[in-house]
Formats: structure tokens, sequence, C-alpha cells
């Protein structure tokens, strides 16, 4: 049946603008709601209309009738209204179909080639988007990361471009395992246990299970073997993704398997291997020294023998060391958290690391001549000393390379050896200060240029891109230079290399090191080498525009000028040069042949035209984006007030939907009658105005403090202060006094003085003569102050001498209790609870006692207090910790402990009544580990207190549940709990129903 007309977004909120599209035939469209008609509209042939006034959640049925034909189509309404717009993503154009997808942060828009409307809108927020055939789209969405195993947790689905519907999904614990080609994907299914072969079924719109095979949750995929491994109980598998061919591996205690395809068996000191690549017999690879340590890299499983047997190593003399040169209570190093603990010890021992690698096996092998000088101990968060060696070593080592069908291993490096990089099939080693490039028995010389600031970059498929200028790659073990040597050359038609080309078109482009070469193409996959046609003009447009830069669909050759904007375009794998477009490239078709820039904040299409050889361009529908970096809900749960950035405050009314005024001063809150406080002159003093009158009351006095407690009496500082204590006069000192005591302590000079001035206070304090110093006298305290609004603080929290920051505070509503959080140190969480007293007479705070629990397992982010006592915090594993204050008995207890862990949700706020909470998914995933930093998802959850039982869940910042950019930053409830407020990354805000029943305001 031909559709009469589309109605988008299919799914909407209460102040929705919706679009009514015609598609080719005169109609009335009637609209209905619970059975009556509310609407009617005529509408032309491919007429839009757009149309307000859907504003009461539920369905809608939109019904046309037209010559004899007849459709319809339901809208759903969600009961909550959003304020702004996600921002674009990723947009995503094929050669096959004639549609633009425009993934936003929150929902996917589809615009039709040729034309300047959404064709289609809805909520979907894929993180990923490919196309299986002309008439389905494959959508992955990343929904987590197993806890257990570690793998990130996706969601498939394929979604029909007749219906604009998902036809078919694989849902729930699967995870990617081989990335989808040729209509193929290949998943591990979490619940089964079991590594799965889909196969796209198109006729019956679905994906079929056409191999499976139960392994362990660690298969994982190989491209240098284009092999998949799994394992299950004691044989590992090795399987043909194309064929299908499995082979069995045994696993033992003396052998590894290696992601070349071959098995490694050790018996003693010799070292056996087996091909299973290509089906051959176990033949001795090569003897190791003796009593030498083998250590593996590139390896899919190792047994015990390979893992153990390490006879000398520095971990090993770092224990022996430790044992024989312990940390000592009269060496005082509790004080800094550190201290060296000299020795003087030589050692001499050897290595040996078994690398697979292309057709082979690398055996690196280093002889250690180490001379330790000292001990260097710091002390963990759980308060254990670790020992690291201060040592000078000698190292003397030699890289040789044994071919699978040889017993003759080719020594290819030796000397004073720096250090020898895996990079995933090829090694990087410096012997004698010179840098090499090593892949099976080829060695190459790196330039200068190339050093350890400037690393190897390692691509899919098993090509290594070595800083800008080589490459080299496992099918043809050669180093190709991709420039010319002179200087003069390379920044004449020098390109910028990036993994962009060599990851989606599976090419690089080099000039040979011939004074006369002519620019060249790399082929990965088939290993052939082709020099672009001539009648491409390649050669010609290089004199007008020498940089060249890959973007992930294109080269883009750009005059050398910072004024030029215009960038011819040549096809990566072809050498096809294609006119010059303007613009910022946001996405191209595989040909070329499509190509969407951005101009300003507007998308066009450009579509190639063969006949005249040039770009057609279409201006798409506006996709500005309207985000807000500020929302704040009033109490009663009527009004919101917004920032874009800067000063500027829309007081909006969501009753009427409408703005009812606009403000050019510092929003800081809504008070609890409502009223709008404003900073004045920048500290924190505040006016309050009365929404009615719009008039500033005078009498009511106001002060801003990021954590205030809620009846607004107590204030804590949003930092640290630091204390310097004196052990030695027992007192505080200040900062000015600080460089004078710490000149007097590190004086060699003063030290018998001092000691026999203070010799029965040093002797309490372990601390003899030749120690005296201002690291072991002078101790660094750091505080949290707290104290009555509009007054100097009265209250000093000390943190644990290991505490490295803290990021939250909260006061409970009774004032009687104050929670801190952050990190301790290295490693675990940190929750601080102080009990304060307040002084009848003038309300005063004292710190009665406080306690310190570290039962999070990674670093605190945030915290709250509900009104029946329970206190809330999650931690970077993005995981809940609740503890009930009123258990705890503040005259014998000295410890708490959590009364409720939430397993893989996160805190956000507590509910006024403090019956509910809201959650999330939030968590932090270190940078410096070479992580995101902090991940934020999309969902909330609103759970009951302390149960957590999942009351409602809510989705409205986008269906794919993580994602940073659309990840909640603050939820808000109103007075009386049936409004909930939230706020994401990406600048939209979301008012919604909760469903609760109303709660009378505390």
């Amino acid at each position: 049946m031909t559709p009469l007309f589309k109605v988008f977004p299919s799914e909407g909120f209460r102040n929705s603008q919706f679009q009514l599209v015609g598609l080719g035939l005169k109609t009335t469209v009637k609209v209905f709601y619970d059975h009556k008609l509310i609407n009617e509209v005529a509408l032309e042939a491919n007429e839009s209309t757009t149309f307000l006034g859907l504003d009461q959640p539920g369905r809608y049925l939109f019904t046309g009738e037209s010559q004899s034909q007849t459709w319809q189509q339901e809208v759903s309404v969600s009961d909550s209204v959003r304020l702004g717009s996600g921002e674009l993503k990723q947009a995503y154009i094929f050669d096959e179909v004639s549609y633009t997808f425009l993934l936003m942060s929150d929902r996917l828009s589809i615009v039709r080639d040729g034309g300047d409307q959404v064709w289609e809108e809805n909520s979907l927020s894929p993180t990923n988007i490919s196309l299986l055939d002309t008439d389905h789209l494959l959508l992955r969405t990343d929904v987590g990361v197993d806890q257990i195993t570690g793998r990130q947790l996706s969601n498939f689905a394929t979604f029909s471009l007749h219906s604009f519907t998902i036809v078919h999904e694989l849902v729930q614990g699967y995870s990617l395992v081989h990335a989808p080609h040729n209509q193929q994907l290949w998943v591990y299914n979490q619940g089964q246990q079991q590594l799965e072969q889909h196969i796209w079924c198109s006729e019956e719109t679905r994906w079929q299970v056409d191999f499976r095979f139960v392994t362990e949750a660690d298969v994982l995929y190989s491209p240098g073997a284009a092999l998949l491994f799994g394992c299950h109980g004691q044989l590992a598998h090795l399987i043909n993704p194309e064929t299908l061919e499995i082979k069995q591996v045994p696993i033992s205690l003396d052998s590894a398997i290696g992601l070349n395809g071959h098995l490694y068996r050790r018996e003693g000191y010799q070292l056996y291997v087996t091909d299973y690549v290509v089906a051959g017999t176990e033949q001795l690879l090569c003897a190791l020294p003796n009593e030498c340590g083998l250590d593996t890299k590139g390896m899919f499983r190792c047994g015990m023998a390979f893992e153990l047997v390490q006879q000398k190593n520095k971990e090993q003399i770092t224990r022996i060391l430790s044992e024989r040169y312990p940390v000592t209570e009269s060496q005082n190093f509790s004080v800094k958290g550190w201290g060296v603990v000299a020795c003087d010890e030589d050692f001499q021992y050897e290595d040996c690391t078994l690398i697979p690698t292309a057709g082979g096996t690398h055996l690196f092998t280093v002889s250690v001549s180490s001379h330790v000088t000292g001990i260097h101990y710091s002390r963990n968060s759980a308060r254990e000393w670790n020992g690291r060696l201060q040592e000078n070593c000698i190292n003397q080592g030699s890289l040789v390379y044994h071919a699978t069908n040889s017993r003759i291993g080719q020594q290819l490096l030796t000397g004073a050896i720096s250090s020898v990089t895996w990079m995933g099939g090829m090694l990087r080693a410096w012997f004698d200060q010179i840098n090499y490039a090593v892949l099976g028995p080829v060695v190459k010389v790196l330039p200068s240029s190339v050093n350890n600031i400037n690393p190897l970059f390692t691509a899919d498929g098993g090509c290594y891109v070595i800083a800008d200028q080589y490459a080299q790659t496992p099918h043809t073990t050669v180093c190709i230079p991709l420039t010319h040597k002179e200087p003069s050359s390379w920044e004449r038609r020098g390109q910028k290399l990036t993994s962009a080309t060599i990851k989606t078109q599976r090419v690089i482009w080099y000039q040979p090191e011939a004074p006369d070469g002519e620019l060249r193409i790399f082929n990965l996959d088939t290993a052939a080498t082709s020099i672009p046609p001539t009648n491409t003009g390649l050669q010609e447009i290089l004199g007008q525009h020498p940089l060249i830069s890959d973007e992930p669909g294109c080269l883009q050759l750009t005059a050398k000028s910072t004024l030029a904007t215009h960038r011819a375009l040549a096809h990566p794998v072809t050498g096809k040069v294609f006119p010059a477009v303007p613009g910022s490239i946001e996405a191209t078709s595989r040909s070329l042949h499509k190509v969407l820039v951005r101009r300003a904040q507007q998308l066009y299409l450009l579509r190639y035209c063969e006949q005249n050889g040039q770009y057609e361009e279409t201006m798409l529908p506006s996709m500005a984006s309207e985000n807000y970096r500020e929302a704040h809900l009033a109490p009663d749960g009527n009004f919101l007030m917004l920032s874009e950035g800067g000063n500027k405050y829309n007081y909006y009314d969501l009753r009427t939907n409408t703005s009812v005024r606009f403000f050019t001063d510092k929003f800081v809150e809504f008070d609890k009658s409502g009223n709008l406080v404003f900073e004045q002159n920048a500290s924190r003093n505040t006016r309050v105005l009365d929404p009615l009158t719009m008039e500033y009351v005078p009498a009511l006095a106001h002060h801003y403090y990021r954590f205030k407690s809620p009846d607004g009496r107590l204030y804590a500082h949003t930092s640290c202060s630091i204390r310097y204590y004196d052990r030695l006069l027992k007192r505080n000192i200040s900062p000015s006094q600080l460089e004078h005591y710490r000149n007097l302590y590190d004086d060699p000079k003063n030290r018998n003085e001092l000691f026999n001035t203070h010799c029965t206070a040093l002797e309490m304090l372990g601390i003899r003569s030749e120690w005296i110093s201002s690291g072991c006298l002078i101790r660094i305290v750091k505080v949290v102050e707290a104290g009555l609004v509009n007054s100097p603080p009265s209250i000093e929290i000390p943190l644990p001498e290991f505490t490295k920051f803290f990021n939250y505070a909260a006061f409970s509503h009774d004032s009687k209790w104050l929670g801190l959080v952050g990190k301790p140190g290295s490693s675990g969480g940190l929750i601080i609870l102080a009990r304060l007293h307040l002084n009848k007479s003038n309300s005063q705070p004292t710190l009665h006692s406080f306690y310190i629990n570290s039962e999070p397992e990674t670093a605190a982010w945030l915290c709250g207090i509900s009104q029946t006592n329970y206190f809330a915090t999650y931690d970077s594993n993005g995981h809940t910790y609740l503890i009930d204050l009123a258990r705890i008995d503040t005259e014998k207890q000295h410890q708490v402990t959590i009364s409720h862990t939430v397993k893989g949700k996160s805190f956000l706020g507590f509910s006024p009544s403090g019956t509910h909470m809201a959650l999330s998914h939030q968590s932090y995933d270190p940078i410096t580990l070479g992580g995101y930093g902090h991940k934020q998802s999309s969902a909330v959850y609103l759970v009951t207190v302390p149960e957590a039982s999942v009351v409602s869940t809510f989705t409205e910042h986008g269906k794919k549940g993580t994602d940073t950019k659309s990840g909640i930053k603050a939820v808000a409830f109103s007075e009386d709990e049936t409004q909930l407020m939230t706020i994401s990354n990406d600048g939209v805000v979301v008012v919604r129903n909760t469903g609760l029943q109303p709660v009378a305001p505390a």
C-alpha cells in the first residue's frame, strides 16, 4: 500500500512540533485522540504543514483517504516536556540508497536526496550505522560493558527503509567479535556463552544463526591470521570465518597459543612450535638460555609454564631486596608516605620474550647487569609499602627470527638494547641508539625523526604506520616510504597520513624514493601497487593544491593558503579527482558521488553529475541545535530557569510552554518559596526576586554556597584547605611561618642543637638527629571547612593523609550530618561522614565525631543525604552505595559500613521525601590509562529507597542508553515529587511526570 502522508516525529512530547507531509495525492487528514476527532487538515499533494496541539499524553491516530485509497499512522506523545535539541554526531550517505542519515545525539533524522524536508525522524540514537542491502540498515548500539568479562555489550537492530521501523533485533548480552561484512555478523552471546555467526536473510527480514560454537568469553578475531580464537575447557579452537573450518588445539600448562595461529610448547629449556594455520607438525624452534625467564607478547592463551617460570626478574629481585631492606618505624617514612632505603647490591640475569609474527616467531633475549643503589618505598591506599628499585642497568640484547619451516634462527639485531616494543605484529627496537622497525625477517632503519615521542601507529587489519612517513604491512614484509626523502619534496607533496584512509579504504598513498617517482597507491587487501591514471588530473592539481590530508572517505587536496576553503577531492582507491567542494566535509559515499558538507550551521548534499563533471548542491533542512548549559526547576514544578551560556536566562512556564521573561543577571537558584535568587556583584550576597510581582524583595537575606544545608543555615567549602602541623611544637603554623621552619629544620648545621634542645620530644617521635628535616617534623594536613552561613568557618574536618582529592559534599535535612566523598590514593573510594552538633544559643556548628569508609571500589563522585537519613554516593565503576545514618551509634561506633549496594547504577539525587532516588549509568574510565574520562548515560531510573526497586525508566534523552554526549548531568524533583527534571550533556532539558503520588512539602 502506497502511503498518502507521513507524520513525524512518530514519538513526541507535549510541546513537540509535528510535521505532516503529503506524498503525491491531495487528501484530508483526520486526527483522533481517544476515539474522538480533534483536528482535520486538508493536505495538498507534496505539501507539508506543521502543527502543535498534541499536548495530551497517549496515542493519536492520523487517517486519510484519497481516490479510494486509505492510510493511517499512529503517533505517541510522552507525558513530558522537552526543550533543546541534540547536536549532530555523525552523518552517513551511501551510493546505493537515496537518503541522507543524520545521527543526532538524541534522534535519527532521515532526509530524502534532493529534498529540503526531513522524510523521517525517530528517537533512535545508535552508535554506528552500516548498510545491509538496498532496503535495510544495520544499527549497532553500545549499551555498556560486561562487569565480569569487560567486553563491550551491544544491541543490533535491522532498520527497514520501506517502513522506517526496526524489523529485527539482537538484544541483551551480545558483543561484536568481527566487523560485519558480506551480510555476516560475528557476535559473542553472553547469555548462551557461545560464538555465533548470523547471516542476513533479506527475504525473511531477519538474522539467522548459521554457526554457533560454545566457547569462553575471551573469544577474539586476529586480523594478522584472519582467524577467530575461542576456548572451551582444555581445548582452544581456531575458526576460519570464511570456511567455518575449526581446528582444535590442546591447552596445557607448558603451551601457549599465538595470535598467528601457532602453538608453542615448552619442555624445560627447549621450545617447540606447531603451525596450525597450515596444519604442520611440531618441530623444535630453538633452545632457550639456561636460567632464563620467558615473557610472551601477542598470545591468545598461555599456560602456567610461560606465565610463572621466570627464574630471575625485576619483580623477584624487588621481593628479595624488600625482605632484606624493609621499612622500619625508626625511618619515619609515614610522615611523607614515601622514602628510600639505601643498599648496594649487584644482580645479573637473562630474560627472553617470545613474540609471534608474520610467518614465524621473534625471540628477544636480554642479558641484564643491574647495580641496585636503593629501594624507593611508597604507601598505597591500603597503607602497605610498595618497593621500587633504584638501579643502574647495562642491557645487552639480541633479536632472532625463527621461520616456521626452518630450525635455523636468523639473527637480526644485537648490541646494547634500550627497548623492544611489540606493536601487534611488528616490532620497534632500539639497538645501539638506532631505531629499527622489524616485521618478520625484514629490518628497516627508521629516520631520526621517528623517535619515542613520535611512536608507531597500529591500524586495523595488520597495517602498521610509522610516524607520517613510513608504512609496513604483513602482505609484503617491506617498508614503503610514503614520501621522497628530501624535505622540499615532502613539503611540496607531503600528506598528513592518519588512520582514516587505511581503516576505511584499506589503501596507502606513497611516493617512491626515486627522485622522479610518481605517487602510487598500495592496496592492503590485495598487496597490489597501482599508479593513479594520468587522466585523473592528479599531478596537475597537486601544483595548485600541494597539501594532502585524508578524511574517512576521501583525500582532500588543499591549497597552501589559510584563506583557501575549497578542497579538490581524490578517490583514495582509484585516484580519480573530483571538483573542489566548499565547506567542511561531514560524510562521503564510497564512490565520492555524494558528499555532505557543512557551511556555517547549514548542511548541503552534493551529488556528482557524470555529464558535466560537477557537483549539484541541495540544502538540507536546518539541523541547528539549541543547547542549554543550565536548567533549574522551581519547587512547584511549573517553571524552569534555562540558560544557553553566559548570564542570559530564560524564565519558562511549563504549563503554557512559553517564555515569561529573560534575565541578564547571574541566576543562582530557586528558594523554597519559588523566588528567583540572583548573584549580586560577583559575591556570595544575592538579590531575591518575587516572580509574581517581578520586584526584588529586600527583606530576604540570602547567601549562596555550592554545598549548603537544606535549611540554608550551614555551608561547606568546595575545596580542601591546607594546614601545617609542627610535630615538634605540637601546634599549627601559618603559611608565613612555614618557610622559616623549613629552613630551620632542613639546615644540617641546626640538627645537633635541635636534638639537644628537644631530645625527649624527638625520641618520642622516633626521630634521630640525622633524620631531622622539615619532611619529618612538619605534617601537611588537608581539611574541609564548614560553618554558619555569613560567618567564618567553625569546623575543620580532617581528611586522611592519603587523600588524593575530594569531589562533593552534602548536608542532612536536620543539619546533623555532613557527608564528603572523594579518592583516597591510587585506588579505592573515600566516604567521610561528619556528625555535627549545633549550639542551641547561636546555632554555631561544632564537630562531634566523624567516620571513614573505604568500601567503594573506585573514586566516589557525587553524594546526597535523604530526608529519611540515607547517605548515597556512586563510584567510578557506576555502583551506588547507601549508608543508613539512623543506625549509626555515634557514642559507641568508630566505623560505618555500607548498608546497600546497587551494582551498575549510579546515584543522581533523592526525591524530597527520601522514599525514591534517581539513578543512571555514570562511570569513570581514567584518561591516564587510555580511557575516555567520565562516561554517562541517557537513561534515568526512578527507584525506591533503600531497596532500589525500579519504579519507572525514562529514555527521553535518547534510547541508546549509554552516550557521553546525551548523558544525564543533573536532576531535580518538584516538591510534591510528581515532576522530575533532567538535563543532559548535549543541552537537552526534559521535565516528565514521575507517576508518583503527590506528597506534602516537608
